[in-house]
């Protein structure tokens, strides 16, 4: 069982199966830079790493993908900032 923060406790397949992705698509677009960034530590503690990351066997490939990458970042930064100006009437 996994404790929520609330009274109730779920399963982790309660869970898996009522988790939903965010609603906008700048959301989505952070939601999944936020899932690369993540770091976890080894189990002696001594080095963190990535477990969720992109990668090609191709330079040329990679560079392209962080390219792409990072301008979709930026745009869902801009986009997220936009639609709370817009729900916030500024």
């Amino acid at each position: 069982m996994v404790s929520t923060g609330t009274k109730s406790t779920k399963t982790s397949k309660q869970i898996w199966d009522e988790w939903r992705p965010p609603e906008h698509i700048d959301e989505q677009i952070l939601f999944f830079f936020s899932i690369l960034a993540q770091k976890e530590s080894n189990d002696a503690g001594d080095r963190e790493f990535h477990p969720t990351y992109i990668s090609s066997c191709r330079v040329w490939d990679t560079h392209r993908l962080n390219l792409v990458l990072e301008a979709m970042k930026s745009w869902a930064y801009k986009e997220q900032q936009h639609r709370q100006m817009k729900e916030w009437n500024i």
